[in-house]
């Protein structure tokens, strides 16, 4: 099944890499899209969307 995304990919390694999943280029559309979001650690970027962040850095020190 062939990728029906459009991505802004250049190299064709990792576009033949990536060819079943859709990159998406833009940390704000992928924030919008995503119901969950893991991270190794919570910073003030994710902040506002810290509902949908799931981290085991309890303490913000990790």
């Amino acid at each position: 099944m062939a990728n029906q995304h459009k991505s802004p990919i250049v190299d064709r390694k990792i576009q033949d890499y990536f060819e079943r999943d859709r990159l998406i280029g833009s940390s704000a559309q992928y924030i919008q899209e995503a119901d969950l979001i893991v991270a190794n650690r919570m910073t003030q970027d994710l902040d506002v969307v810290r509902n949908k962040v799931y981290t085991r850095d309890l303490y913000g020190k990790d």
